[in-house]
């Protein structure tokens, strides 16, 4: 799988819809299923399918015996997340660490709920609704007051949802921020900037985004905090502050002078954890001088077919 390389952080160390944009769901991978309802499909055609962005779904799944359900027009009031407090503004929102959170609508089935509980009590953590950002995949439940329990990852052929790529939504001033990433921070599209720097921390608007920090705190920064030897010297570990939304990879080189940075095969890409902090280890060979950088990961450039 394919990751858009966007951020870096050094150091060295001396050793009849709604017109909604074209689903991003497989075309191969996309039927969630429920008991009481049968397959629903997520991908029932390029137009009328889903659209998963890096904050918020739109788009429509068939059900086969109910019809179509909406997971949100794709027009949150406030530009980055449904709040679901009214008819207008009801959708499914995704949160940085791929949680799925809100409600999705149809006529004949009512409300469905993307939740960590429902009237049957609190659901656990492993059968919560969401997607993971490594691999594309839904996974968890869903449920509806009418029909039950829907299964977003079910192990019959074809039976779950899986994205083609994660779509950063619509920039539409043009400047390599989603509009919606630009209304979360500053409630509209003029305080950022390709350029600017609107926290005055040295680190352009458009690179946080790339990280994933607060364009708006100085003080939440991409920055490597640790690097030291560790097992008897035959190894480095290295920490650096870590974003929920991001994934991480380790690049080494052995001169800053001549040839180029390349990927650490192991431990390779790398979750973030679930603090402010992510830690990995590096296997040294012995007796070199070596230097590190850790770059930031905006998941979802191509998940695959």
């Amino acid at each position: 799988m394919n990751y858009k390389r966007i951020a870096t952080a050094a150091a060295t160390l001396g050793v009849c819809l709604p017109l909604l944009a074209d689903s991003n769901i497989s075309a191969i991978n996309h039927f969630a299923y429920g008991a009481n309802l049968g397959w629903c499909d997520w991908h029932p055609s390029s137009v009328d399918g889903v659209q998963v962005n890096a904050l918020f779904l739109s788009g429509n799944v068939w059900f086969s015996n109910c019809g179509w359900v909406s997971l949100g027009d794709g027009k949150p009031v406030n530009g980055f997340a449904y709040q679901n407090d009214a008819a207008t503004d009801c959708g499914v929102n995704l949160a940085p660490d791929g949680g799925l959170a809100g409600k999705a609508y149809g006529a004949n089935i009512g409300w469905i709920s993307f939740t960590d509980s429902s009237i049957e009590g609190p659901i656990a953590a492993k059968d919560r609704p969401r997607l993971d950002l490594k691999t594309g995949r839904l996974h968890g439940y869903c449920y509806s007051a009418n029909c039950g329990w829907i299964d977003l990852d079910t192990t019959a052929p074809f039976g779950f949802v899986k994205l083609t790529q994660l779509d950063p939504g619509v920039d539409t001033d043009g400047d390599g921020i989603p509009d919606s990433w630009e209304r979360k921070y500053t409630g509209g599209l003029v305080k950022l900037t390709q350029t600017g720097d609107l926290d005055g921390d040295g680190v352009s608007d458009y690179d946080e985004y790339l990280a994933g920090t607060d364009p708006t705190k100085a003080s939440d920064r991409f920055l490597v905090v640790n690097i030291a030897a560790a097992n008897a010297g035959d190894s480095v570990q290295i920490t650096w502050n870590s974003n929920p939304s991001r994934c991480y990879q380790i690049q080494e080189r052995d001169n800053l002078f001549s040839g180029g940075w390349l990927d650490v095969a192991s431990p390779g890409l790398i979750a973030p954890s679930e603090g402010p902090t992510t830690s990995a280890t590096v296997i040294e060979a012995a007796a070199r001088h070596r230097y590190y950088k850790v770059e930031s990961l905006l998941p979802g450039a191509s998940y695959g077919p």
